[in-house]
Order: C-alpha cells, then sequence, then structure tokens
C-alpha cells in the first residue's frame, strides 16, 4: 500500500544531508570574532590569526591592494595588521571588504613591516588611501568559515617594530551582528 506521506520513504541519511545542505546554503548570519596576536617568540615577533567572521555588512572591493605586514603608526594611510606569507609579485589572493568599520588609527609608532615568511591568510585588518579601512580575507571566502595565518617578523622585537602593547578591536555591524577583530600585542615575557 502506497503511503499518502512521501517523506516517510525517506532515510535519516538523506534527511540529514538534505539539513546539511540547507545550513551549508544559508547564509552565516551572528556575531563572529578574529583574534589575532602580535608576540616575541625568540629572536622573531610572530603575528598570528584566527577566528571566522560574518561580512554580511560590509561591502567587498576586489580592486582593493592589500600585503601583509604590519604598520603600527598608521603613517602615511593607517593603520594594518594583516597575517599571512609575505607578498609575491602582485600580492597573495585576497578580497578586501569595506564599509563602517570603527577601530584605533594605530597600535604603536613604528612604520612598515614586512614578514620574511608565514602561512595560510591572508587574513587581517589594514587601512588603504581613498578606501579607509577594510577586512582582509583569502579569496572566495564565506562568511563563518574558519580563518587561520601567520606571519613571522625575524631577528625583530616589538620595540624594534615600533609597536605598542595593548588590545586593539576594530568592529563593524551592530547588535547580534557586531563583527570585530581583536589585535593583542602581548609584552615579552622577561626569562
Amino acid at each position: 500500500m502506497a503511503s499518502s506521506h512521501p517523506i516517510e520513504h525517506r532515510s535519516p541519511t538523506a534527511l540529514g544531508l538534505i539539513g546539511i545542505a540547507l545550513l551549508v546554503s544559508y547564509p552565516f548570519e551572528g556575531h563572529a570574532v578574529l583574534n589575532m596576536t602580535l608576540q616575541e617568540q625568540g629572536n622573531d615577533v610572530v603575528l598570528t590569526a584566527s577566528g571566522r567572521l560574518n561580512l554580511n555588512a560590509l561591502t567587498i572591493d576586489p580592486e582593493l591592494k592589500a600585503v601583509t605586514g604590519i604598520n603600527p603608526s598608521g603613517f602615511p594611510i593607517g593603520p594594518v595588521a594583516v597575517a599571512g606569507p609575505p607578498a609575491g609579485i602582485g600580492g597573495p589572493f585576497r578580497d578586501a571588504y569595506h564599509g563602517a568599520i570603527r577601530g584605533p588609527e594605530s597600535f604603536g609608532s613604528g612604520a612598515f613591516s614586512f614578514p620574511l615568511s608565514g602561512s595560510r591568510g591572508p587574513v587581517g585588518i589594514g587601512t588603504s588611501t581613498g578606501f579607509g579601512t577594510a577586512v582582509f580575507v583569502p579569496i572566495e571566502y564565506q562568511s563563518g568559515e574558519t580563518l587561520t595565518g601567520s606571519s613571522r617578523f625575524t631577528h625583530s622585537t616589538l620595540t624594534s617594530l615600533g609597536v605598542q602593547p595593548g588590545t586593539y578591536t576594530w568592529t563593524w555591524g551592530s547588535g547580534a551582528d557586531q563583527d570585530s577583530i581583536v589585535l593583542q600585542v602581548s609584552p615579552p615575557t622577561s626569562q
């Protein structure tokens, strides 16, 4: 006897796959945070990033260029903290998002410094002439996906890079959809 409820003939596995497909195709909403740390490790300074972001409140700008590195003073354009491998000719693949991003105008007095090595990314926060502050993520990043990246500044200290220890936060969006990038610059520990 045929059932008038076609869903009864679906297996639990098929129903689970349908549910996963709906979750994957539904745009990510909600609060997300990218945590970044800048700290001395041995004779080097390492910038790391991990977390996830919701970019729904921002606008993509595929023309905006970025390189990995740090620019604590923000001179001449604004602060930059972008983790990932060193930029080659044309820079690493990335997308840039801009909009109403609020945050500090500097996190020290140093000039732009480029890493000599790194991995994953590029991911972080930066400022560009004419566009203001932007969030940089790997190309084709989808809101809610996990982000990681790191950069190593060899034979450096926080002092030589002109970085001021502290916690620096950039935010965008509002309410439950407010997102942030938090940069923790850790002072050197005495040994």
